[in-house]
This record gives structure tokens, C-alpha cells and sequence, in this order.
């Protein structure tokens, strides 16, 4: 007899917190959960309006992580360790991070980024990024997603 084995999804977010983004994965779990696939959030901290509103199918980890400059080695651990067949990564600067953290653990399951703003508007006047830095560091990481996914067409040719 065949054997069907479920796709498992897993997802990487700071929290879920009230955000528009973070909603949006809420609301795409839950119908994955429907649609008979495994679905996981890898949260930096387990709080968020959006939790209560998880499926209870769905696993949430918690890295335990305060501030995104700690998490590299926390994904480290998490990738080498991961079987997801795809993982989806969202907001820079945790995208690019999140690639570092990949390419390290030598554990090369999909990985798919996914972007919600423009970039260069939304870092321009960040004192702790230059522009020069951004671009540098999302062209050097972004190359080795299996995909990117942008929100719209503005974020897609910025």
C-alpha cells in the first residue's frame, strides 16, 4: 500500500504580534492545516495576538531570542536539525540572517524568502543600515534562496 507522506511548512517570524504580515501567515497556516499539511512558526519569542488563533495542529518553537543580532546561532541549530521540506523566511534583516544561518548548517532544504516592503524606502534613513550595506548583503544572501516572493510589484523591482 502507498504511503502518503505530508509536506511539512515551516515558517520564520520574530513573533506574532498583530502585524499585517503576520496575518497573513496565520491565516495560510491554518488553511495549509486544512489542506492536510504539517505547518510549523519558529518564533524569536512565543507572544502575539495571532497565537490564539493558531490551528492546534500547528507546532510553534520558540528560539528564545530577545534581539535579531543573537539569532544566527539559534537558526544554526535549527536548520541543522530541520526537516521541513520548505521554510519560508520573512522581513529583512532576518531573511538575509536567516540564508547565513542556512548555508552554515549545510542542511539545504527549500528556503524561500518573502518580502513586504521596499527595501530601499524603508532603511534609507536607518542610522544602524546604510543603503550601500543593504544592498550588498541582500544581493549576496537573496542569491541563494530557491525563490523570493514579493508582496507586490514595487517590492519585486526595488
Amino acid at each position: 500500500m502507498y504511503k502518503y507522506n505530508k509536506k511539512k511548512i515551516s515558517i520564520i517570524i520574530p513573533n506574532l504580534a498583530g502585524g499585517g504580515s503576520e496575518k497573513v501567515y496565520l491565516l495560510l497556516a491554518n488553511n495549509w492545516i486544512k489542506k492536510d499539511y504539517d505547518v510549523e512558526f519558529v518564533l524569536f519569542q512565543r507572544k502575539g495576538e495571532w497565537l490564539q488563533l493558531l490551528s492546534p495542529k500547528i507546532l510553534v518553537k520558540e528560539l528564545n531570542i530577545k534581539r535579531i543580532r543573537y539569532a544566527l546561532f539559534s537558526l544554526i541549530r535549527y536548520f541543522k536539525n530541520c526537516n521541513s521540506d520548505i521554510v519560508l523566511v520573512s522581513s529583512w534583516p532576518l531573511t538575509s540572517i536567516s540564508i547565513i544561518a542556512w548555508l552554515l548548517s549545510l542542511n539545504y532544504k527549500k528556503i524561500f524568502i518573502v518580502e513586504h516592503q521596499i527595501l530601499s524606502k524603508s532603511y534609507i534613513n536607518n542610522k544602524n543600515y546604510t543603503l550601500w550595506y543593504l544592498k550588498v548583503l541582500v544581493r549576496l544572501t537573496y542569491f541563494f534562496a530557491n525563490g523570493i516572493i514579493s508582496v507586490s510589484e514595487a517590492v519585486k523591482n526595488d
